[in-house]
C-alpha cells in the first residue's frame, strides 16, 4: 500500500496501522473505487456483457471510442451523481444507487481486482495483534517497494496523471543497500523464536 503524503501531514508511524478499520474498510473501498481508472472499465465490460451496448452492430464490430460515449450516456442516466459537474454536486460522499449494473461493477472492482475479503481478514488480525508491523523511518523506499512505487496508472485508486505523481520523484538505488548474502539472514527476532522452539524439540525428545 503506498500513501502519498504532503509536508502537512505529520503523525507517528505506529498511527498508520490505526488508518484503516475492519469494521469500515470496505465501505471506504467502495467510496474511493467509483473514482477509480478501474471502475470505468468494468462499467464497460458489465454493459457489454449485458448486451446493453452493442460489440457489434448491423454485422460490424462498433468502434471502441462509440461505445466508450454509450457508456457513459448510460452511466449518465443510472448514476448522474457520478458524472455531474462538482458545482451542481452536493457536499458530501457520493452514494451509488441501488442498480443492478451498478451493484455488479462495485463487486467486480471489490472482489476481483482489489480482493476486499482478504484485506479485510488482514486489517482483523492486525487488530487482534496477530499479526506483527515493525515501523521503519528511512530516506529511502525498502527494495520490497519499488515494484509500487513504479506502479502503472491503473494500479492507483485515483485517476491523477503519471507525471504529477509524488512517487515519480522518488530516487530509487540502482542496486540493492545490503550484500547479498545479507539477504538470507533471519531477522534476530525470528532468530531467537526457532532457537527457542529448537530447544524445545530437544527437550521433549529427551
Amino acid at each position: 500500500m503506498l500513501l502519498s503524503l504532503g509536508p502537512q501531514h505529520s503523525f507517528p508511524l505506529e498511527d498508520v496501522p490505526k488508518f484503516l478499520s475492519s469494521n469500515t474498510v470496505e465501505e471506504t473501498l467502495r467510496k474511493a473505487a467509483i473514482f477509480a481508472p478501474m471502475w470505468a472499465v468494468r462499467w464497460r465490460w458489465n454493459l457489454n456483457r449485458s448486451l446493453t451496448v452493442l460489440r457489434f452492430k448491423g454485422g460490424r464490430k462498433n468502434p471502441a471510442p462509440i461505445q466508450r460515449l454509450e457508456s457513459d450516456d448510460i452511466m449518465g442516466a443510472i448514476f448522474p451523481q457520478l458524472v455531474a459537474c462538482q458545482n451542481e454536486n452536493p457536499t458530501g460522499p457520493v452514494e451509488p444507487p441501488d442498480h443492478p449494473l451498478v451493484n455488479q461493477t462495485m463487486y467486480d472492482c471489490l472482489h476481483e481486482v482489489m480482493d476486499v475479503d482478504s484485506l479485510r481478514e488482514l486489517v482483523l488480525r492486525i487488530e487482534r495483534k496477530e499479526v506483527e508491523i515493525s515501523f521503519r523511518d528511512t530516506v529511502e523506499p525498502s527494495p520490497l517497494a519499488h515494484e509500487i512505487v513504479n506502479g502503472r496508472p491503473y494500479t492507483f485508486l485515483d485517476d491523477a496523471p503519471l507525471e504529477e505523481r509524488r512517487s515519480r520523484a522518488i530516487t530509487l538505488r540502482r542496486g540493492l543497500p545490503v550484500e547479498a548474502r545479507d539477504l538470507a539472514a533471519l531477522d534476530s527476532r525470528c532468530h531467537r523464536a526457532c532457537a527457542r522452539r529448537g530447544h524445545t524439540r530437544s527437550s521433549r525428545s529427551r
